[in-house]
């Protein structure tokens, strides 16, 4: 790209770089993946690589404005921060765990859309399985 200025006024030339453009094109769907791990197969490690999503979309979650969030966390002692870190830790937990349940009951939407539809939940009923199988209590 160029840039002129000729009589008051800016010109600008813009030129394709051919030999750049076939160079990146070369490029293009390929990734390299390096380990340490020996004994995994091709294939494990491909596999492994492809659910790396999981921990970007936990990270995204602790850095949420809405949910999950991490900072600001108002601690000045290691101990209140290491609290604060469980805390919202085991929060996670519960929103991945509970999201994870409603999709193996037919719930089709992402995580970030069933916790804003949670959010209006102010009270809970609890129900777990008592021993007999045809028993229920509130608990």
């Amino acid at each position: 790209m160029e840039i002129i200025r000729e009589k008051g006024f800016f010109k600008a030339s813009v030129r394709k770089n051919h030999q750049a453009v076939e160079k990146a094109k070369k490029r293009f769907g390929k990734t390299i993946l390096y380990t340490n791990r020996e004994t995994l197969s091709a294939a494990e490690i491909i596999g492994i690589y492809l659910d790396r999503y999981i921990i970007e979309d936990a990270f995204r979650i602790t850095k949420s404005d809405h949910f999950v969030k991490m900072d600001p966390a108002f601690h000045w002692t290691d101990s209140k921060i290491r609290v604060h870190a469980l805390t919202c830790m085991i929060a996670l937990l519960l929103v991945k765990l509970s999201h994870r349940r409603a999709k193996l009951n037919g719930y089709t939407m992402g995580i970030e859309t069933f916790m804003h539809e949670l959010r209006g939940i102010r009270s809970a009923l609890l129900i777990r399985a008592l021993p007999s199988p045809n028993a229920y209590c509130a608990a």
